[in-house]
Protein backbone atom coordinates (compact mmCIF):
# COMPACT_ATOMS: atom_id res chain seq x y z
CA UNK A 1 0.00 0.00 0.00
CA UNK A 2 1.65 3.27 -1.02
CA UNK A 3 1.95 5.84 1.61
CA UNK A 4 -0.13 9.05 1.57
CA UNK A 5 3.42 11.26 0.98
CA UNK A 6 3.68 8.83 -2.60
CA UNK A 7 0.36 9.23 -3.50
CA UNK A 8 0.62 12.96 -3.09
CA UNK A 9 4.47 12.83 -5.29
CA UNK A 10 2.45 11.08 -7.78
CA UNK A 11 -0.14 13.64 -7.84
CA UNK A 12 1.83 16.33 -7.97
CA UNK A 13 4.06 14.99 -11.07
CA UNK A 14 0.86 14.09 -12.62
CA UNK A 15 -0.09 18.10 -12.61
CA UNK A 16 3.79 18.78 -13.87
CA UNK A 17 2.58 16.57 -17.08
CA UNK A 18 -0.18 18.80 -17.61
CA UNK A 19 1.72 21.27 -18.13
CA UNK A 20 2.74 22.77 -21.09
CA UNK A 21 6.50 22.55 -21.99
CA UNK A 22 6.97 26.18 -22.60
CA UNK A 23 5.01 27.37 -18.93
CA UNK A 24 6.89 24.32 -16.71
CA UNK A 25 10.28 27.29 -16.21
CA UNK A 26 7.26 29.36 -14.78
CA UNK A 27 5.86 26.59 -12.91
CA UNK A 28 9.64 26.23 -11.56
CA UNK A 29 9.57 29.47 -10.40
CA UNK A 30 6.48 28.99 -8.74
CA UNK A 31 7.64 25.81 -6.39
CA UNK A 32 11.32 27.43 -5.45
CA UNK A 33 9.85 30.38 -4.09
CA UNK A 34 6.63 28.39 -2.01
CA UNK A 35 9.54 25.87 -1.06
CA UNK A 36 12.28 28.69 0.09
CA UNK A 37 8.95 30.41 1.96
CA UNK A 38 7.94 27.20 4.19
CA UNK A 39 11.95 26.08 4.58
CA UNK A 40 12.13 29.37 6.07
CA UNK A 41 9.22 29.53 7.88
CA UNK A 42 9.76 30.63 11.80
CA UNK A 43 8.30 29.38 14.82
CA UNK A 44 5.78 31.70 16.64
CA UNK A 45 7.35 31.61 19.52
CA UNK A 46 10.97 32.21 18.16
CA UNK A 47 9.24 35.29 16.30
CA UNK A 48 8.18 36.66 19.17
CA UNK A 49 11.61 35.81 21.14
CA UNK A 50 13.39 38.04 18.30
CA UNK A 51 10.44 40.80 18.00
CA UNK A 52 11.18 41.34 21.81
CA UNK A 53 15.21 41.78 21.21
CA UNK A 54 14.67 44.21 18.87
CA UNK A 55 12.68 45.63 21.20
CA UNK A 56 15.11 45.45 23.57
CA UNK A 57 17.84 46.37 21.86
CA UNK A 58 16.56 49.32 20.43
CA UNK A 59 16.38 48.05 16.30
CA UNK A 60 12.40 49.46 16.60
CA UNK A 61 11.54 52.69 14.92
CA UNK A 62 8.33 54.32 14.95
CA UNK A 63 6.17 53.98 12.31
CA UNK A 64 5.74 57.65 11.37
CA UNK A 65 9.85 57.45 10.39
CA UNK A 66 10.35 54.67 8.24
CA UNK A 67 9.58 57.15 5.16
CA UNK A 68 11.83 59.55 6.25
CA UNK A 69 14.43 60.29 3.55
CA UNK A 70 12.86 58.45 0.70
CA UNK A 71 12.91 61.58 -1.75
CA UNK A 72 16.52 61.89 -1.99
CA UNK A 73 17.08 57.99 -2.83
Amino acid sequence: MASTGDNITERLHAEIDRVPPDRREALLTIIHAYREAVDDAIDPAESIRRGLADIRDGRVHAIESLWDGIEQA
